[in-house]
């Protein structure tokens, strides 16, 4: 089955805040996934271009996608044993390809090769409610857990290394992204707020995305050259909720904001050639979003 997009009667080209240039992105249409019972609740985008959709419905399992469009299969399915997932909260991709599944409801990352083959479980005995993961480029896995202490750091072959707490204000923090460059940011729950820490700096930078508790952001991301995408909430004059996603340089300068026409978007992810898929639970979609520039 191929990826068919839904296109609307014209593209809508979303507007971008300054500085310029800014690329602008359009809302080309979704991934067809496979059936109505599907709750995206995850995405990531290996430098293949495959696409992985955590599916936090009973069918408990990451569906995937090739760089196409083209549906793979599944990976997991429910239950508590090896290879089966139980509340799958994330998922993300690692060196060599492997895939990383953070699981709520058995306090654990199951962490598959990228023909679906299990490997192993990680942190069992150090999790407790895992909901974001992300992998470095070293093979370092860094696990957002709200009961454990922040922010884990697990080496490549399952150890802790290390608890980031309140010294770096980690706080409930529930998504996490490392950049191509060992950069590491993460939402701590402060209002509109996105922290920042990159190689050689000591202090994180603080990226904004609003001013009050409407626009608190829980989803990060990073692009193919470094960019910080982050997934984001406000309110506006009219008590309106607006849902957007705010691309930053790597240098924590705004580029742009991307206006999301979601009812609840539940996560971001950016493929190698800056398409953007959002996933959005309530509506059992995952929207694709295109750079302007790239559109023809």
């Amino acid at each position: 089955m191929r990826l068919h997009y839904t296109i609307p009667a014209f593209l809508l080209a979303l507007s971008c805040a300054p500085p310029e240039p800014a690329e602008c992105y359009v809302d080309v249409g979704r991934l067809n996934l496979p059936n109505d019972s599907w709750e995206p609740a995850a995405i990531a985008v290996a430098p293949d271009g495959t696409v992985y959709v955590g599916d936090s419905s009973l069918n408990c399992a990451v569906q995937i996608f090739d760089a196409d469009g083209v549906y793979l299969g599944a990976i997991g399915g429910l239950g508590k044993g090896p290879g089966e997932l139980f509340v799958p909260t994330d998922v993300a991709v690692g060196p060599g390809g492997k895939i990383y599944v953070a699981e709520f409801g058995t306090h654990r990352v199951s962490v598959f090769r990228a023909d679906g083959t299990f490997v192993k479980a990680v942190g069992e005995r150090d999790l407790v409610a895992p909901f974001g993961v992300a992998v470095g480029m070293d093979g370092k896995m860094y696990v957002a857990d709200v009961e454990a202490g922040g922010l884990l750091v697990f080496s490549p072959e399952g150890v802790l290394l290390e608890t980031w707490g309140e010294d770096r204000d980690t706080g409930k923090i529930l998504d996490v992204a490392v950049a191509p460059d060992g950069g590491v940011a993460y939402a701590p729950g402060a209002a509109g707020e996105v922290l920042l820490f990159t190689p050689g700096r000591a202090d994180p930078l603080r990226l904004k995305t609003g001013e009050d508790a409407a626009s608190a952001p829980a989803e990060v991301a990073f692009g193919p050259r470094g960019e910080l995408f982050i997934l984001g909430r406000r309110t506006d004059a009219g008590g309106t909720l607006e849902n957007f996603v705010a691309k930053f340089s790597p240098k924590g300068e705004l580029l742009e904001e991307v206006p999301l026409s979601l009812t609840s978007p539940s996560a971001v992810a950016v493929a190698p050639d800056g398409t953007m898929y959002v996933a959005d639970g309530p509506r059992r979609e995952v929207r694709i979003y295109r750079p302007r520039q790239s559109d023809n």
